[in-house]
This record gives C-alpha cells, sequence and structure tokens, in this order.
C-alpha cells in the first residue's frame, strides 16, 4: 500500500512538473522563445563576434574536453539542474526540459545551415548590425519563454534565485548581468588561458552587459500585458 501511495505521488509530481502552466498559448510563447534562444546563440557563433555568455563558458569547456559544443551544453545544464532542484524546484517544467536539451542543438543546426548549406560570408558591418539584431532576439526569446511560465532552464533560474535570496535588492536583470559577466571569465579563462584558444569576442562583452537588461525589459512589458489582459477578462 504505502508503494502504492509512494507511486502515485512520484506521478503527481511529474504531472504537475510537465502539465505547469499549460495553456496552448503558453506552449507556443515557450517554444518560439526557445527557438529564437537557439537561432540566436548559433548566429553569434558564425558572426564571430563572439558568443553568448553561457556558451562562452560552454566553448571553453569544449576546448578543454574536445566534445560537442550541444553534449557539453546539456551536461552543463544537468548539472546546474541539480543545484537548482534543492533550491528552487518550483521553477521546473516543461521549457525547463525543452531549453535544456533543444538550445544547444537548434544552435549547431542553425551554425550548420548558414555556414555549410548557406556559406554566408557577411562583413564587418553585417556582423555588427547581427550582433545589434540578435541581442534583441535573444533577449526577447529569454523573456518569451520565462514569462510563458512553463518552467525555465537552471541558468536563468539562477538569476531569480539571486532575485529571491535578495528580496528584491538585486533585481534580475541585474542579477543576470552578474552571472553573464562570470561565465565570460569562466570561458576565457578555460578556453584561451589555458588552452589558448579564442572563445570570447566584442559580441560577448556585449551581451554580458545588455543580455539581462533587454530581457528584463521584455519581461516587464510581457508581464504589463498579461496583467493587462488579465484585468479586462475580469471586467
Amino acid at each position: 500500500m504505502d508503494e502504492e501511495k509512494e507511486q502515485v505521488k512520484k506521478e503527481n509530481i511529474i504531472k504537475k512538473v510537465l502539465l505547469r502552466n499549460f495553456t496552448v498559448g503558453n506552449l507556443f510563447s515557450m517554444l518560439f522563445g526557445v527557438v529564437l534562444i537557439g537561432i540566436g546563440s548559433g548566429m553569434f557563433r558564425f558572426v564571430n563576434l563572439g558568443v553568448d555568455p553561457f556558451s562562452c563558458t560552454v566553448k571553453g569547456i569544449v576546448a578543454v574536453t574536445g566534445m560537442q559544443f550541444g553534449n557539453i551544453q546539456l551536461i552543463y545544464n544537468l548539472l546546474l539542474l541539480v543545484f537548482v532542484l534543492f533550491s528552487c524546484r518550483e521553477s521546473l517544467g516543461l521549457g525547463t526540459i525543452f531549453n535544456m536539451v533543444a538550445v544547444g542543438y537548434i544552435s549547431d543546426f542553425t551554425l550548420w545551415i548558414v555556414s555549410d548549406i548557406l556559406k554566408l560570408e557577411p562583413g564587418i558591418i553585417a556582423r555588427m548590425i547581427l550582433l545589434i539584431l540578435f541581442v534583441l532576439i535573444f533577449g526577447f526569446g529569454i523573456a518569451m519563454y520565462m514569462e510563458a511560465d512553463m518552467g525555465t532552464a537552471p541558468y536563468d533560474t539562477l538569476g531569480e534565485i539571486i532575485e529571491r535570496a535578495t528580496h528584491g535588492k538585486l533585481p534580475f536583470k541585474y542579477a543576470r548581468v552578474a552571472l553573464d559577466i562570470l561565465h565570460v571569465l569562466i570561458g576565457i579563462l578555460l578556453g584561451t588561458v589555458i588552452m589558448h584558444e579564442r572563445v570570447f569576442g566584442a559580441g560577448t562583452i556585449v551581451l554580458a552587459i545588455f543580455t539581462g537588461l533587454v530581457a528584463g525589459t521584455f519581461r516587464k512589458f510581457f508581464h504589463k500585458k498579461n496583467r493587462r489582459r488579465t484585468d479586462i477578462s475580469y471586467s
């Protein structure tokens, strides 16, 4: 009897996680946001002005281990997931799984399409334009899938954990900036200092400074929009 109760309890927990805040609209928002993040990461790697801060750390680990980018990103996310399980498990959901599994491989696929299939070779001006464009896309994608509230990736959850731990004194957007800068430094240490490989660039620094600010601004916009929609539905 106790084993049956325990089994039912586990099934209920899994169901609660997978169906958290589940609606067709939220599912679309989450999936579209994850795809934008993956495409943004792949395009940043392509324009060769650096990568996003999280990918900078991943590239540093890739330089040390020689493993595939997508595999390292998945493994690193799993390690962060263990930490989140003990500190903020209520942030987990279907969005967590999609982000952890899909972003790295979407990034690899995007890079393969533009480099090997389309064989694009943008000039420096085009690269700078793409950098600005994808800072907006990357931040928008993060905000879109987080505001769907179907679960966030462990890395994105870290910003929320810091915000809660500081009781709002260090808001998400600034906590995210601090985390991004830390991951840039880790990537430089592993990839450039130890393995003498270029894992960052001007774009990495730009992303470290502005991604959290852009994502935080879009999240605030989505939050106000959703609240206004809720107020109208109840009026």
